[in-house]
């Protein structure tokens, strides 16, 4: 799996980097150090490739907000452990990949794998505020409010 793995990371490097379409195949065993028949093992074409990394993106998102939710945390500790997991990969959030995404059907309907069971309490609200959401800008007073919802009344003053 760790080839698989490396391809699909090195792809959406690049993906963001210059945009799903200018990035060929070739480009991308370049610059995974494998041979373009290996990265064909792997995936049939450029779209399955781009469906398959969406997806292990998903999974591994959504196993890392199952493990927040195993331990104890304040909102403010999830706030920030969120933001650090989601720049991990800072340059994957960019207005080129998901203006490119569009060409693609397949990625783009992709249906996300289904939501986390999550109990009520921070978790929840915190994942809401940091969606990621392209179409519209969320005004700063509307999230640090959001913010503030997370933290118990008692504690408000700090803020």
């Amino acid at each position: 799996m760790y080839v698989k793995e490396q391809i699909i990371m090195t792809a959406f490097d690049l993906f963001s980097q210059y945009g799903i379409k200018s990035v060929s195949m070739d480009d991308i065993a370049h610059h995974a150090a494998i041979s373009k028949r290996t990265l064909y093992e792997f995936f049939s074409d450029k779209e399955t490739l781009l469906v398959e990394g969406i997806e292990y993106t998903h999974s591994n998102f959504y196993s890392f907000v199952t493990q927040l939710e195993k331990e104890p945390h304040t909102a403010v500790d999830v706030v920030l452990l969120l933001y650090v997991e989601l720049m991990k990969r800072p340059r994957w959030y960019t207005m080129k990949f998901y203006e490119d995404l569009k060409k693609y059907p397949k990625a783009l309907h992709i249906s996300a794998p289904s939501p986390v069971p999550m109990a009520s309490g921070s978790i929840p609200k915190t994942v809401q505020i940091l969606v990621i959401n392209t179409g519209r800008r969320r005004e700063r007073a509307d999230a640090t409010q959001a913010v503030i919802t997370l933290i118990p009344r008692s504690r408000h003053k700090i803020v």
